[in-house]
């Protein structure tokens, strides 16, 4: 029963996430303003803010104006579960969870935008530090987002606070680890699909500290 409620406690986190990660960047309000249609605007019914729920029995798209609905929010409502469930189980502990929210929103937002709203990196960095204390290795990863805000580093800023996130819960040579995982990652990716421009690189970092954590994990399954 406990396990249910977490559930459902996950799907409506994710459902407020997915709103944040709509509306921050355009700098509407997270708190105010009625739900609706991203396509033809019209104002979402209650039972059509049902997580998960209402994806489904919509069949995947708006009831108004027939539209498909984005797979945004059942997605993220599906991996949040996922997450508290395995923090349930005790194969993540709650900077982990955390860092891994973090990294899924942030990752997101860096590949809509090319940039990751301030206030989001804030709350958690403030978060996570609280439970982890600080580290010399997060002064190290905020100095460079300093530096790549004023010059051209060829990594923004962004992706230095991310490594700052991760800098109080794991070694700095691990962290270096993942930098190197995730510089090879994009590169693969950028050079088999033949894409141009700035690399999101915040999903790669992301990538490779999940991968990293679950080569970590395995040997306690």
């Amino acid at each position: 029963m406990l396990l249910f409620f977490l559930i459902l406690i996950a799907m409506t986190l994710a459902s407020f996430t997915g709103l944040v990660v709509d509306r921050l960047p355009l700098g509407l309000s997270i708190i105010t303003g009625r739900s609706r249609c991203d396509h033809c605007q019209s104002r979402l019914r209650p039972f059509e803010l049902i997580p998960l729920f209402s994806f489904l029995i919509q069949g995947g798209y708006c009831r108004h104006c027939k539209a498909k609905l984005s797979w945004l929010y059942p997605t993220l409502e599906v991996l949040f579960s996922l997450l508290f469930i395995l923090a349930y189980y005790q194969l993540l502990d709650l900077p982990e969870s955390l860092i891994l929210i973090a990294s899924l929103l942030l990752s997101i937002l860096d590949f809509r935008h090319q940039e990751i709203p301030f206030s989001l990196w804030l709350f958690f960095a403030l978060l996570i530090t609280a439970i982890n204390g600080f580290s010399l290795s997060q002064v190290l990863w905020l100095s460079f987002a300093l530096i790549a805000f004023f010059w051209d580093l060829k990594i923004g800023p962004g992706d230095f606070l991310w490594l700052f996130l991760i800098a109080g819960d794991i070694p700095l040579l691990k962290q270096v680890k993942i930098l190197e995982i995730a510089s090879i990652s994009g590169i693969l990716y950028y050079i088999i699909l033949k894409k141009k421009g700035a690399i999101p690189f915040i999903p790669f970092l992301s990538i490779g500290y999940l991968g990293l954590l679950i080569w970590e994990k395995i040997p306690s399954l």
